[in-house]
């Protein structure tokens, strides 16, 4: 393996470790101020006479005493690029896993037909749980299967997997109960 990618796949580690907080990208990239010059002082007098006595003052910066400090100098581009993203994609949703879904609609496929399974009841709206579960799992399996093309992670793709087979097992069981018990 060459430097570059060694130096890559540590990058990658520490982006994944770094925490996306309000305090820590601000203890990163430091205190922003904005100069205030004395036109805009000018400016705010006349302002300030004619503001109603509720409104607040616009300081200027996040802290009074930063108008002395000089900014700091200019971030290289990669730094600036990496603070960037971390911030658009932190801020973001996550969305949920794939096999996440299939999961949950197989389970209430399964609960749809426990009743029939376990013969506990409902008995007289027997074909219409079976299609439903059919359909149900069915369609989840597909979801699932489906999955395996989004998922990155090694563990996503076998939980893609392993969510399919469960929901195609029940289709299954569903197709096998789906005439009611005869006497």
């Amino acid at each position: 393996m060459t430097d570059s990618n060694k130096q890559n796949e540590k990058r990658n580690e520490e982006q994944n470790e770094e925490v996306l907080s309000f305090e820590a990208i601000t203890a990163e990239i430091g205190d922003v101020s904005l100069p205030v010059r004395d036109d805009e002082d000018a400016k705010e007098k006349a302002r300030e006479e004619s503001a109603p006595p509720d409104s607040f003052e616009d300081i200027g910066g996040t802290v009074m005493a930063d108008a002395a400090i000089p900014a700091q100098p200019d971030l290289d581009k990669d730094e600036q690029d990496r603070i960037n993203s971390r911030i658009l994609t932190g801020c973001s949703p996550q969305t949920r896993h794939m096999y996440v879904e299939g999961f949950f609609c197989g389970a209430l496929a399964t609960v749809f037909m426990a009743p029939i399974v376990l013969r506990i009841g409902l008995m007289q709206y027997q074909p219409w749980f079976s299609y439903m579960a059919m359909l149900l799992a069915g369609g989840a399996a597909i979801w699932s299967i489906s999955g395996l093309t989004v998922e990155e992670k090694k563990e996503g793709r076998q939980l893609c997997v392993v969510s399919a087979v469960y929901c195609f097992a029940v289709a299954v069981v569903a197709f096998l109960v789906r005439t009611p018990p005869s006497g």
